[in-house]
């Protein structure tokens, strides 16, 4: 999956993780709490958990344009906690 492909790469930055899926979603893990919430107001549709997953935000792929912002929207915030 190209998503999963493209993103990988910074697996361990900045607390930043990706899980392999077979599914037409995958699981992200974030430094903070509130990156689904960042996600969201960036216009991107994700689901977020809560409890001991607060971290994680679960994101389903989309038309390639979706993908797209959202691979563009999760270097951005891995770039942004590292500050």
């Amino acid at each position: 999956d190209r998503i999963y492909e493209e993103l990988a790469p910074l697996k361990g930055q900045n607390g930043f993780w990706i899980y392999p899926s077979q599914a037409n979603f995958f699981l992200m893990k974030f430094s903070g709490e509130d990156a689904a919430v960042r996600l969201l107001k960036k216009g991107l549709l994700v689901r977020a958990y809560g409890g001991d997953m607060a971290r994680f935000v679960r994101s389903s792929v989309g038309s390639r344009e979706e993908n797209d912002a959202l691979i563009h929207a999760i270097v951005q915030i891995i770039k942004e906690d590292s500050r």
